[in-house]
């Protein structure tokens, strides 16, 4: 079980009472992971720092490039961030590419190359 995916494991173990903190494995990192993708806006982008927050569906997904996993799944609804602070409209389809970053104690889906369609 790779490092980043032992959280849910252990929130379940101190939900039932088992103790895991001395048990805890340090930080591991999300695999490198880039997916090109086509997704439907569906809700209006909202303004974060200097950037957008956007819900998305996922409708096609397939890894940017070879040797890199694509962690995300058509069908699936994320909130992802983009640095551009470009406002992304509801219900526009875009295409772009996605890179999920973190770690154990969270993750954050990024969206980068964006265009309408």
């Amino acid at each position: 079980m790779t490092p980043w995916r032992v959280l849910p494991v252990m929130l379940v173990a101190a939900a039932a009472g088992i103790p895991v903190a001395a048990q805890m494995p340090p930080p591991g990192p999300v695999p490198a992971n880039a997916s090109q993708i086509t997704a439907r806006v569906l809700r209006d982008s909202v303004p974060v720092g200097e950037g957008v927050q956007v819900r998305l569906v996922i409708l096609k997904a397939h890894p940017f490039k070879p040797g890199l996993e694509s962690l995300i799944q058509p069908g699936q609804e994320v909130e992802a961030f983009a640095k551009s602070g470009r406002a992304i409209p509801v219900g526009k389809v875009i295409e772009a590419t996605i890179e999920l970053t973190g770690d154990t104690r969270g993750v954050r889906w990024w969206l980068s190359n964006f265009q309408y369609r």
